[in-house]
């Protein structure tokens, strides 16, 4: 079991590449870590997050994690650029979660060579997933317009597309928090949850 509802593991269950999209406080993080607590069980993971330490207390309330987790701050595109290019690749990871992929691209998005660099690090992370590694990755979403209800859309999100098996975006509707799958697309499926200690807890006959 990747996350204990049975719709998305069996998404999951076919993709190397995962991404999660949503706004801010929709649960991106959480579900990240409700992931790593099942699956670094039974591999080695590495844990990246470019949006600061604030993580870390989450990870103070999992209980059991395995010897084989590890954690890693990185706080610029080009630091995050370097280090998949240079060191990643290389690394003996089963199992590598970046919490969020796209955040320092859309820092730096304007820039000259951004979408070319941005690119290189999501190509680099296809290859990881090609030697053997599963990636789990959250993605930021564009600010929409002051009291203008609209569809959120990830920064870099046509690059996005391209590399990633599996896309979902998470919200929240009048029963709750969901997630629902983008690509591949299944009709119909949106799966509920809760924010837990543990990560999430699923809703509505979502448990196997």
């Amino acid at each position: 079991m990747i996350t204990g509802c049975r719709g998305l593991d069996s998404v999951l269950g076919n993709s190397r590449m995962a991404l999660f999209y949503g706004p801010a406080a929709s649960g991106k993080t959480s579900l990240l870590l409700s992931i790593l607590y099942r699956v670094c069980k039974h591999g080695s993971c590495l844990f990246i997050s470019t949006e600061g330490s604030l993580y870390q207390e989450r990870i103070a309330r999992l209980e059991g994690l395995p010897g084989s987790v590890y954690f890693l701050d990185i706080y610029s595109f080009n630091d995050l650029l370097d280090f998949t290019v240079s060191n990643l690749y290389y690394l003996p990871i089963d199992n590598l979660f970046i919490d969020s992929v796209n955040s320092l691209y859309r820092v730096n998005a304007y820039e000259e060579s951004s979408i070319e660099k941005f690119g290189l690090i999501l190509g680099f992370l296809r290859l990881k997933s090609i030697r053997g590694s599963i990636i789990y990755a959250s993605a930021q979403v564009r600010a929409g317009y002051e009291g203008v209800d609209e569809e959120v859309t990830a920064s870099g999100m046509n690059i996005m597309d391209y590399w990633f098996d599996a896309v979902f975006r998470l919200g929240r509707d009048e029963k709750g928090r969901f997630i629902e799958p983008v690509k591949p697309v299944v009709s119909g499926d949106r799966w509920y949850f809760e924010i837990v200690d543990r990560g999430v807890e699923w809703l509505d006959g979502c448990i196997v």
